[in-house]
């Protein structure tokens, strides 16, 4: 079982909700219950989100860090490229539009692809409209 912090920004629900999204999957807990690492992840034109995955529990910090094992950079439209197969990893990382420091971490670069990508993927294929919501719908009467 993995613990997954709840978010406090608009960044971070969505990842959460990504990260959340195979929470039950048995190779999706392998990946990221023994897992310690430090990834930040830039949406532009957002802020950076880093994303520590400290063995199963993971949590998320509103800031840019130098110590991060990976920096991944990319637009939200390359993000739904890559999620609805218009593009892939490699098309992405030669045009420029995935940019990737310390992108000598092969490894590390590999299991997060499996961890958030794919999961991306998996989303964008499901029928399910509802990825982003996280807190209750409340009715409001309008006087």
């Amino acid at each position: 079982m993995i613990s997954i912090q709840q978010p406090k920004d608009l960044i971070a629900i969505a990842v959460h909700n990504i990260l959340s999204y195979r929470a039950n999957d048995p190779t999706y807990l392998s990946l990221v219950t023994r897992w310690k690492r430090k990834i930040i992840i830039i949406l532009e034109p957002f802020y950076p989100l880093a994303i520590i995955f400290d063995n199963g529990a993971i949590t998320f910090q509103k800031k840019e860090d130098t110590g991060a094992d990976l920096i991944i950079r990319l637009s939200i439209e390359t993000m739904l490229d890559l999620a609805f197969g218009r593009m892939n990893l490699l098309k992405a990382l030669v045009s420029r539009k995935l940019k990737i420091k310390k992108l000598y971490k092969i490894p590390t670069l590999i299991r997060f692809y499996r961890v958030f990508f794919q999961t991306v993927k998996m989303m964008a294929v499901d029928p399910n409209t509802d990825h982003f919501t996280i807190f209750e719908s409340r009715k409001v009467e309008v006087v």
